[in-house]
């Protein structure tokens, strides 16, 4: 039996940042987000939700290994929970740290 919903459904952007922090937190290398007001941005467009996130990876990390990695597992999540297309995701690696 399937139910409909009788109303709109709206994911909140607390939920959203939640659902992105549990994918990167899931690839190995990942350290946080960078520090700053702006480390994840997710912005609706035509395409679909256009994410950007600023992180900070483990020192002798392979970045462009490890960015596409939580690119990959951000777009994932977001389409699995969420259920909107996702129109891009975009990794800035700020800095790196000894762990």
């Amino acid at each position: 039996m399937s139910v409909q919903p009788a109303g709109e459904i709206r994911v909140g952007p607390r939920a959203i940042v939640a659902i992105v922090t549990g994918a990167l937190q899931t690839v190995e290398g990942f350290i946080s987000l960078a520090p700053g007001a702006r480390a994840l941005v997710v912005q609706p467009t035509a395409a679909g939700l256009d994410v950007e996130i600023e992180v900070l990876l483990a020192y002798g990390t392979p970045i462009e290994k490890t960015a596409g990695m939580l690119s990959l597992r951000v777009r994932s999540a977001l389409e699995q929970s969420v259920g909107q297309p996702i129109a891009a995701v975009r990794v800035y690696v700020q800095g790196t740290r000894h762990q």
